[in-house]
């Protein structure tokens, strides 16, 4: 018996899930017209017999009509969610949001401001930077810091004093408490919508130069 749980959730027609020993409403119909057709005369099938068959030819049929309805709903609320949020980002254009990433963009000669969220007050704050390839680039301190928000400008350049190109760097905080415990951490992007972005279907903002999936938005200003 095909499973309909099983076959929507593929996302995949019905006919092209079935396994090579599994029989589709087809060739099931086409076994029990060969069977009729071949039947002993002196010992024709039996009306409860075939009376089972026939149901079960239609339970067959009634679950892969539902499989196939419900594929088809489901790519039509995939197609119609997916065009609500590609509206949704081109109305953002131009405005400050807030974005719950790790990632901040630096422009060439600019600073670039980090901004983050404590849990809870901090005796010690490190804020490391990465760049694309995962290497650790500088790491930036700061001292009796509150809780909330909270944010601190890098300038741009490696622990070493040398310019670091433009491009995408991801950040990690990490936060102690005065008692030495650790302190949740969390960092955001504060930005202008300067372009949207589709890549495979899906919206994507441009914010201050840095890449963010819509999803990742928390707060929007006006």
């Amino acid at each position: 018996m095909i499973d309909p749980v099983a076959e929507v959730s593929g996302y995949e027609p019905v006919g092209s899930r079935l396994a090579p020993h599994e029989m589709g409403k087809d060739e099931f119909l086409q076994l029990l017209v060969a069977q009729l057709r071949n039947q002993d005369p002196l010992d024709p099938l039996k009306d409860a017999d075939f009376i089972a068959q026939m149901s079960q030819f239609s339970s067959l049929e009634q679950l892969i009509n539902m499989n196939n309805n419900l594929n088809d709903s489901i790519n039509l609320d995939y197609m119609t969610s997916q065009s609500i949020a590609n509206s949704m980002a081109t109305s953002l254009l131009g405005k400050t949001i807030t974005a719950d990433t790790d990632l901040v963009y630096l422009q060439s000669g600019d600073d670039v401001e980090i901004n983050y969220n404590l849990k809870g007050a901090a005796r010690e704050v490190q804020v490391m930077i990465y760049d694309e390839e995962g290497g650790l680039v500088d790491v930036l301190y700061e001292d009796y810091v509150d809780a909330g928000m909270n944010s601190i400008n890098w300038d741009g350049k490696s622990s070493d004093g040398s310019e670091m190109p433009a491009g995408n760097y991801q950040v990690e905080i990490k936060a102690q408490a005065a008692d030495g415990s650790a302190i949740e951490a969390h960092p955001f992007l504060v930005g202008k919508v300067d372009k949207v972005q589709y890549l495979d279907g899906a919206a994507y903002l441009l914010i201050d130069g840095a890449t963010v999936m819509l999803g990742d938005i928390v707060e929007v200003k006006a």
